[in-house]
């Protein structure tokens, strides 16, 4: 067993894992603390902290064989109309993204979503996770499944969160109404 493939493995846990943390039950108490914007600083720090762990433990695994033919027509060819979608989305995100740090909020929930928004609320984290397709339909071994998985993973529990979050408010005002 290549050690540090499990290293590549904990450590993309632990990004993953320390954005949730971060993001959820430890964030208020934080921002509490240490301000918005320190709160920012040791998110930021975290975040890079732990992936550039992951991209070490990426860079030092074994050499694997690919799993299948990424190089073929059907990979490429998928992995290049989903790269558009990364591209589109990524950009999309950085423009009238309330999610983005220091973002101005105020009036937001009078204004209707447009663009990409109207397709999700989140178009970087979904561009992350198309790019983390893109990723493993071309370069199938076995750490590049490993490290692309955990931007999926993240992507994917994220909105299982945030729905999860969404209807405990919903409730909530509905039993205030």
């Amino acid at each position: 067993m290549d050690v540090y493939l499990v290293w590549l493995v904990i450590s993309m846990g632990a990004f993953v894992g320390t954005h949730f943390l971060l993001s959820h039950p430890l964030r208020a108490g934080l921002v509490r603390r240490f301000g918005t914007g320190g709160f920012q600083g040791i998110y930021s720090v975290v975040a890079l902290a732990t992936f550039s762990w992951a991209v070490i433990n990426f860079g030092r695994t074994s050499p694997s064989p690919m799993l299948w033919d990424g190089q073929g027509l059907i990979p490429w060819s998928l992995a290049t109309v989903l790269t558009y979608g990364v591209v589109a989305l990524f950009l999309a995100s950085v423009i009238g993204n309330p999610a983005l740090a220091g973002a101005n909020v105020s009036g937001l929930s009078t204004v209707l979503p447009r663009g990409a928004f109207r397709v999700t609320r989140h178009p970087m984290m979904f561009a992350f996770a198309l790019w983390g397709v893109t990723h493993i339909l071309i370069a199938p071994v076995r750490a590049r499944l490993f490290f692309p998985w955990g931007l999926l993973s993240l992507h994917c529990s994220a909105r299982i969160f945030r729905i999860v979050k969404r209807k405990r408010f919903m409730v909530r005002i509905g039993e205030r109404g």
